[in-house]
């Protein structure tokens, strides 16, 4: 019998997305790390939590290597209009507005 079976691990469909948002100015480096889609990428993120009853913060480290599949730029739509800031020759900002 040829054919595909469902396999149950336990998780949600959605259990192993990650999702990252790049803030900032984009530069060649992150680009070239993140922009591109299919590359196995190590990603480590460090940072804090800290409770709003108490002030305590707690220190948190993830690191993965993921591959990305999909890439989306924002909101932007055909028929709206965009300016946009070039400095040193980068695109460094990009407001979409309704014509």
């Amino acid at each position: 019998m040829s054919g595909s079976a469902p396999v149950d691990f336990g998780l949600d469909d959605d259990a192993l997305t990650m999702e990252i948002s790049l803030g900032g100015f984009p530069d060649d480096a992150i680009w070239s790390l993140y922009g591109a889609v299919g590359t196995g990428t190590l990603l480590r993120y460090a940072g804090s939590y800290q409770r709003d009853d108490t002030g305590e913060t707690v220190a948190v480290e993830v690191e993965t290597r993921f591959k990305v599949k999909e890439v989306d730029n924002g909101e932007s739509k055909t028929g709206r209009g965009y300016q946009q800031q070039i400095i040193a020759g980068l695109h460094v900002l990009q407001a979409d507005h309704e014509r």
